[in-house]
């Protein structure tokens, strides 16, 4: 029999991952209007720069290990779901 506590867990694990469903539904047509109307040399110094930024935020802060609120899965998987279309445009399947 499951504790209490490992329900909450799993509960807030299934919520975290619902935000970021919904919010990755939410940027595939995002990433689809990039895709049509952006150059692809802009989307991808655009990646460029988002993937170097990352890894200076990553080298300049300490290591921490902290849970972040549940909120953050909406602006994940609204950059996932933008950024993995607007890369299909030389790789994988484009609707238009």
């Amino acid at each position: 029999m499951r504790s209490v506590r490992s329900r909450q867990l799993r509960f807030a694990f299934l919520i975290a991952v619902l935000f970021f469903v919904v919010a990755a539904a939410l940027g595939v047509p995002l990433g689809v209007w990039v895709l049509v109307n952006l150059a692809e040399g802009f989307i991808k110094s655009l990646l460029g720069f988002i993937l170097v930024a990352y890894a200076l935020f990553n080298f300049a802060r300490p290591v921490t290990r902290q849970i972040l609120s549940s909120r953050w899965g909406y602006l994940a998987g609204l950059a996932t779901g933008c950024l993995g279309t607007a890369n299909s445009r030389t790789r994988g399947i484009a609707w238009w």
